[in-house]
C-alpha cells in the first residue's frame, strides 16, 4: 500500500511539473500579443499587451483627450472688495476652455489566476495635463466686456493665491498644468487576455497620482504667493482634487497570436 501511494504521489508531481513548464512555455514574453483600443477618462488609447509569465502581463500604449468650448461664465469672487470698488460689481471671467490630455503608459497586470479574469494592475503613465484659458471680465447683467469706473485701473486677479494679469480687461493665455509629467498609477480590473476567443474585453478602475497644479500665463510659470486671496469662486474645492486622478477604463481586445 505504502508503495502504491508513493508511486502515484511521485506520478502527480511528474504530470504536475510537466504542465506548469507547458504554461511557463506558452506564457513567455513575446510569444503572445494582444492589441487593444481604449475608451477610459485619460481618453482614446491603443495598446499592446504581452505576457512576461503564467501570472504577469505587460501593457504599453498611448491616450489621448482634447475638446474646446465656446465662451463659458466662470463666477468671480471679492475676496479683497477692489473690483466692486474698480468696476461697482463683481464681473464675472468669461472664457473659452480646452483641455488637453496626452500619455503614454506602461503597466503590469497581476492575475492571480493565470487564466482567470481579476488582476491588479500598477505602473506610471507619462506626459502633460493642462487647462487653457482665454477670456474677459464681462458684466453679469449683458456678458459684454466691463467697463471700469472713473479713473481707476484694471486690477489683478487672484487664483488660489496666483497673481493673474488683466490687460484693459482680457485675461489672456491662462494655463493650468494639473500635476507632473510622471504619474504612478494603481488600479484593478476584470478580463482575460490571450483567452480561446480572438476578441474579448477589459473593465477597470483606478487612480493616478499627479501632483500639485502650477499656473502660467504667457508661458511663464506664476508662483503662489501668500496673500490667501481667491477671487475664482470656490475653485480651491476642484483644485485640491486634481492631485489624484480617477481612472475608468473600458478596453476591446484583438488576439493577434
Amino acid at each position: 500500500m505504502k508503495t502504491n501511494f508513493w508511486f502515484l504521489l511521485i506520478a502527480v508531481l511528474i504530470i504536475s511539473s510537466q504542465s506548469f513548464s507547458a504554461i511557463g512555455q506558452e506564457y513567455k514574453p513575446f510569444s503572445k500579443l494582444d492589441a487593444s483600443l481604449r475608451f477610459s477618462t485619460m481618453g482614446l488609447g491603443l495598446e499592446a499587451i504581452t505576457p512576461l509569465s503564467p501570472n504577469f502581463r505587460a501593457r504599453a500604449g498611448v491616450d489621448y483627450l482634447g475638446f474646446n468650448t465656446s465662451h463659458y461664465n466662470i463666477s468671480l469672487e471679492d475676496n479683497g472688495g477692489y473690483l466692486n470698488k474698480a468696476f461697482g460689481y463683481t464681473p464675472d471671467y468669461r472664457a473659452k476652455f480646452g483641455l488637453s490630455m496626452f500619455h503614454g503608459h506602461l503597466l503590469v497586470d497581476y492575475h492571480p489566476m493565470p487564466t482567470g479574469i481579476f488582476y491588479i494592475t500598477a505602473g506610471v503613465y507619462a506626459g502633460s495635463n493642462k487647462i487653457d484659458l482665454d477670456g474677459f471680465l464681462s458684466n453679469p447683467e449683458n456678458d459684454n466686456m466691463a467697463v471700469l469706473l472713473p479713473g481707476m485701473e484694471w486690477p489683478e486677479l487672484d487664483l488660489d493665491g496666483h497673481k493673474i494679469d488683466v490687460t484693459n480687461g482680457y485675461v489672456e493665455d491662462l494655463e493650468l498644468k494639473l500635476g507632473g509629467a510622471i504619474k504612478p498609477y494603481l488600479g484593478f480590473g476584470l478580463g482575460r487576455t490571450f483567452g480561446k476567443s480572438k476578441f474579448g474585453y477589459k473593465v477597470e478602475l483606478g487612480v493616478l497620482y499627479q501632483g500639485d497644479y502650477s499656473v502660467k500665463q504667457s508661458g511663464v510659470k506664476i508662483d503662489e504667493d501668500s496673500t490667501g486671496l481667491n477671487d475664482f469662486e470656490d475653485i480651491d474645492k476642484y483644485t485640491k482634487w486634481l492631485k489624484w486622478w480617477p481612472m475608468v477604463n473600458f478596453q476591446l481586445t484583438y488576439n493577434i497570436f
